[in-house]
């Protein structure tokens, strides 16, 4: 969608996303497995907030959907982000190197 002029979003303006429709986001295909950012709405500001979006069907074993609203040069875009949920065996390897990490620092 592609906005002219100011968009202003909050209180009873709301912006539903629905992903339900969606084939689950598969964490065997390297796609899903980093981050991502679409842009679902172009405008060149945005005199509101961003409490005006839902996701509907935005929460995958893989990974969340969320939204976000653009800065800069991109201050009136309105983003769809995807966050990879990283695998139980990825988030155990992370919290060991840090230990090592915390155990090498103290000495």
């Amino acid at each position: 969608m592609v906005v002219s002029g100011d968009l202003t979003l909050g209180g009873a303006s709301k912006l539903t996303v629905d992903l339900s429709a969606v084939g689950n986001p598969d964490a065997s295909e390297s796609f899903w497995t980093v981050q991502h950012a679409w842009t679902i709405v172009e405008g060149t500001s945005n005199m509101g907030g961003e409490s005006f979006a839902e996701i509907v069907g935005g929460t995958f074993a893989a990974g969340v959907f969320s939204t976000s609203l653009g800065s800069g040069d991109a201050a009136g875009d309105v983003l769809l982000l995807y966050s990879p949920i990283p695998k139980p065996s990825t988030l155990a390897l992370m919290v060991g190197l840090a230990m090592v990490g915390f155990v090498r620092r103290r000495r």
